[in-house]
């Protein structure tokens, strides 16, 4: 794969393997019971209140070894755009071109590279028919919706979960289901911030992992009484690479996205993706050969 295709934060090499993150844990008491997961939601959705959409410029840097074992340190810009709970855009590239794109709209997920001119690559996959090995397909180790819990501003829900302290004891913990898994959150006690995200597979193998920080007020177009918080530091682990990618956001704001954002036609067109392929096809298999690859 191209050192560049990692530039997506996600797609980080090769998927499985043995983990190197740390699974998810509730430590001992700090002598005291943790915060309620009803007092937790309460602050946590208050907090997200007002980013059902999110348009934000995006820099991403990865740094570590690929498969065989050579440093990489790659930069590239982009835009990311969320409509929840389904539409997300996150364009890569350089000096004002884009050439990687991960998106989806409400029906389907898609994900175009067009590094090489003349040999573009683009994938298409239904929401409902996703599973874990056609999102490995993209190089995902999640859902591709799941990539949106990731960043700490879906709504949690209201059902009673059982709150426990991390293993430090600083950080309250707790976990609600994702769509293959669980998807594990760590908040600080004061301020209810997501600090730390989790998923899981089935099996509770954790699967992808972010630390966020920095959080800045993403301002609403329109709208001066709500104050949205957001973290505009995201550093995505996964396993089976040893390293990170950084995805530094900033001008946060919810204001008018425009349509071409996720719409798959004219995003083909822009991509100059001429065949799509098809993950749900019966003979599409992870690794064959795709038109362009």
């Amino acid at each position: 794969m191209k050192p560049i295709a990692c530039l997506l934060g996600v797609v980080l090499l090769a998927l499985g393997g043995c983990s190197g993150l740390d699974a998810p844990d509730r430590g001992a008491a700090p002598g005291m019971p943790p915060p309620s997961y009803a007092a937790i939601s309460a602050a946590y959705n208050a907090r997200v209140d007002g980013l059902d959409r999110l348009w934000a410029r995006a820099v991403v840097r990865v740094e570590g070894e690929d498969a065989e074992g050579k440093r990489l340190r790659e930069q590239a810009e982009g835009h990311l755009q969320i409509e929840q709970p389904n539409k997300l855009s996150l364009s890569m590239g350089k000096v004002g071109k884009p050439f990687l794109h991960l998106g989806s709209d409400d029906q389907n997920y898609w994900w175009f590279d067009a590094l090489d001119e003349g040999n573009e690559i683009g994938l298409i996959g239904r929401h409902d028919l996703a599973t874990p090995d056609k999102a490995a397909a993209l190089g995902l180790p999640v859902h591709p919706l799941d990539l949106i819990e990731l960043l700490g501003i879906s709504p949690l829900p209201d059902d009673v979960r059982t709150v426990g302290w991390s293993k430090d004891r600083t950080l309250a913990v707790f976990n609600v289901p994702a769509r293959w898994g669980a998807r594990w959150v760590w908040v600080d006690p004061e301020t209810f911030e997501p600090v730390r995200i989790a998923l899981t597979d089935e099996a509770f193998n954790v699967v992808a992992e972010a630390e966020l920080s920095h959080y800045e007020i993403a301002r609403i177009d329109g709208d001066a009484t709500r104050r949205p918080m957001v973290a505009t530091r995201v550093v995505v682990r996964t396993p089976g690479f040893d390293g990170f990618a950084r995805i530094t956001m900033s001008e946060p704001k919810n204001r008018s996205i425009p349509r071409v954002a996720f719409d798959l036609d004219r995003l083909r067109s822009r991509y100059n993706v001429d065949a799509l392929t098809d993950v749900d096809d019966p003979a599409f298999r992870a690794g064959d050969p795709v038109p362009g690859g």
